[in-house]
């Protein structure tokens, strides 16, 4: 347990919603909750960071982010609300 202020790191939301098996209708969802999430305005939260994964490679893989190849990067997605 840290005893200094500046030893406390960041809280952070964790939120899973289990969506699909199906990569596409995933993909599809994903977006309808980030378009929903991103009409919020929440005082104190200025950028919210998401990535779409799955139960096998949940720690790495973002399905959001496929290049031209169709490997899916590692990189977060960011909803920046101070830019509304």
């Amino acid at each position: 347990m840290p005893t200094k202020k500046q030893d406390l790191k960041m809280y952070r939301l964790h939120v899973d919603i289990p969506l699909s098996k199906d990569l596409d209708q995933s993909i599809d969802l994903s977006k309808q909750i980030v378009d929903f999430l991103s009409t919020l305005k929440i005082n104190g939260v200025d950028v919210v960071q998401y990535k779409l994964s799955n139960d096998t490679d949940r720690a790495n893989k973002n399905y959001l982010d496929i290049n031209e190849n169709g490997h899916a990067s590692n990189k977060k997605m960011q909803i920046k609300f101070h830019d509304q």
